[in-house]
């Protein structure tokens, strides 16, 4: 019986071995991304003496001249947001903007390479706008909104992603004008739709395959303009908002990461996600012998 047991005990050593043999290489050979630099910003046009706000990780202004002109703007690396907001309200001076932008670099810190597909890393684009135009002189009101998704990736050699939206309402009954220009370079790709209004403005800007080698860096850049821009007389009123600021708008980062892979930050990133590893079937049965060959015999002392 004793010779029984040890040989069980042999066994489920064996068993054990071969497990790690198969399963921790594949666990050991992984990539990870660490941030090695960010930096965001809100940029703002109008509302008040003209201005940039700069940090490497969060921004946010709110400036305004009573009801005349007001901007928002906000940026965010841990959530990937950038969101921006203005208004303009028989605004002598025409136009109001906000902008808000991210940058930040990732390099593959691990021993394997980093395989992104297309689509894997990309910023969706939700902004509202409202005009209302007079029937006097200067009675323009309109919205320009950009939205641009860019960087530096590995094989790839520059190019971006933008979306390019203008809508103005004229006075005189005269048809609005309306301009959607879609750009793609490198690779990139830009999915727009806009409501039947003009009203409503999204689109999904996503980046190319690419390969991060072991060592090797990429970079991130992602931008979000907008202007908002009304006439002015003694007897009518123009008024124009763009909001890409309020609620869940604005131009949001996503990077999508095989499983396993993990990402160094000065903030947790919420908008970087890695999928969740599945245990490979030789793996699983492994372990389960193992378990059951290393239970002890009942009636053994």
């Amino acid at each position: 019986m004793t010779g029984a047991i040890m040989s069980t005990r042999w066994i489920s050593r064996i068993l054990a071995a071969l497990l790690l043999t198969v399963a921790v290489p594949a666990a050991m050979a992984q990539a990870q991304l660490t941030v090695t630099l960010s930096s965001v910003f809100v940029q703002w046009q109008g509302s008040a003496p003209s201005g940039t706000d700069p940090d490497p990780l969060f921004v946010e202004r709110d400036h305004g001249i009573a009801t005349d002109a007001t901007t928002r703007g906000r940026s965010a690396l841990a959530d990937g947001r950038m969101q921006a907001y203005s208004s303009s309200f028989n605004y002598p001076d025409g136009t109001v903007a906000s902008y808000a932008g991210i940058t930040v670099s990732f390099e593959n810190t691990g021993t394997a390479p980093l395989v992104l597909a297309a689509g894997d890393l990309r910023a969706n684009l939700d902004v509202s706008m409202l005009r209302v135009a007079g029937v006097g002189p200067a009675g323009n009101a309109g919205n320009t909104v950009i939205g641009v998704l860019g960087g530096q990736l590995p094989g790839v050699g520059g190019g971006a992603a933008r979306l390019d939206y203008q809508h103005f309402d004229r006075d005189g009954g005269l048809p609005p004008i309306i301009n959607a220009n879609e750009t793609e370079t490198g690779g990139y790709v830009v999915v727009p739709a806009i409501d039947p209004f003009g009203l409503a403005l999204s689109a999904t800007l996503s980046a190319p395959a690419f390969t991060v080698g072991v060592g090797q860096s990429f970079q991130v850049q992602a931008l979000l303009q907008q202007w908002s821009s009304a006439g002015t007389s003694d007897t009518m009123s123009w008024f124009a908002e763009t909001d890409g600021y309020f609620g869940s708008r604005g131009l949001q980062l996503f990077l999508d990461l095989p499983a396993g892979v993990t990402v160094i930050s000065p903030v947790p990133l919420t908008w970087v996600a890695a999928a969740v590893p599945e245990p490979t079937t030789l793996s699983l049965m492994l372990a389960g012998l193992a378990v059951v060959m290393c239970r002890r015999p009942r009636g053994t002392a």
